[in-house]
């Protein structure tokens, strides 16, 4: 088995030295990919292009601002491969900010827009999971393959929503919030992932 990690990279150059200590307490063959987004085209393109580079069975994304830990990647890689839960057809393993183990430390009003932008995405999507947009996740290689619709931050809508309906499990996983971005871009980043998961819905459809 090999992992291929990308991590899409716009404004800042990744410090991979917490990643690669993780990694280096597991027998895993990896590499990792770092794809950077120079004339903002969008955080999926950006990851699309990352994915053509890879050559992994599994497909790890990692945020580039080390704001989540990377301690939960070797537990991703074995639920998906049904290690632990014994279930095959697991098709991606999340991390979700939701998750009642999770250790964030995130303003009260940031945690209320929050929730409410994850009900927004359920309820028009139906997804089974609390927290789509948690940049640390773990895929097949396989269900990634192909041209994605969405070129920015609703591209994980885009990709668990198929995973979803070919029938596939998605597992959530608690994560280790070390900081947190400014209101301002929060709120932004909230935005425009609001705004392109509509436009999302109306293609879908």
């Amino acid at each position: 088995m090999f992992v291929s990690i990308i991590i899409p990279a716009c404004d800042i150059e990744p410090d991979t030295t917490p990643l690669q200590k993780v990694m280096a307490t597991t027998e895993l063959m990896y590499e990792i990919i770092i794809e950077y987004d120079s004339y903002r085209e969008g955080k999926g393109i950006t990851l699309q292009r990352g994915f053509k580079r890879s050559s992994g069975d599994i497909i790890v994304w990692y945020d580039a601002d080390n704001e989540i830990k990377p301690s939960s990647i070797p537990e991703m890689i074995h639920l998906l491969n049904g290690d632990t839960t014994g279930q095959p057809d697991i098709g991606a393993v999340i991390g979700s900010k939701m998750h009642k183990d999770s250790r964030i430390h995130y303003p009260f009003g940031r945690r209320i827009v929050s929730k409410v932008g994850h009900w927004v995405i359920k309820t028009l999507f139906g997804l089974p999971i609390k927290d789509s947009q948690t940049g640390i996740k773990v895929f097949r290689r396989e269900l990634l393959e192909g041209q994605w619709i969405s070129t920015g931050f609703g591209f994980d809508v885009e990709i668990l929503c198929s995973i979803h309906e070919k029938g596939l499990g998605i597992i959530e996983v608690p994560v280790v919030i070390r900081k947190h971005n400014s209101k301002e871009v929060f709120l932004m980043t909230l935005f425009k992932t609001l705004t392109e998961i509509l436009k999302l819905k109306r293609r879908l459809k």
